[in-house]
């Protein structure tokens, strides 16, 4: 390589397991306050009840996941770590949209 050619930027692997630790933790806190329920019927969530504002907060936070990886994904050149990338960014705006879809079932406004 000649000193004027750029070297690739390269994600460290700190940054990309913190990436995925966030999301495998978020993923798993979605996952048990689903199983929580116990199969009762639900009901509607009030409009500041814990619910609603769990599901506004998840996709402020599922939306940074979205915007990091995003990021991640055109800072390297290393087709492992951009599919990874990827496929973050799709299951968080995945997920996000799912809260969207909880709050619409709920008539609750968005946030």
């Amino acid at each position: 390589m000649s000193e004027n050619a750029a070297a690739p930027r390269r994600v460290p692997t700190a940054a990309v397991v913190v990436l995925v630790a966030a999301v495998v933790g978020v993923a798993g806190l979605v996952a048990g306050a689903a199983l929580t329920n116990g199969g009762d019927p639900v009901s509607r969530p009030a409009e500041t009840s814990a619910e609603a504002g769990f599901a506004r907060d998840m996709q402020a936070h599922h939306a940074q996941a979205v915007q990091m990886s995003t990021m991640v994904r055109d800072a390297t050149d290393d087709p492992e770590v951009r599919s990874l990338a990827l496929d973050i960014m799709l299951t968080q705006q995945q997920q996000a949209g799912q809260m969207y879809g909880w709050l619409e079932q709920w008539d609750l406004p968005q946030p």
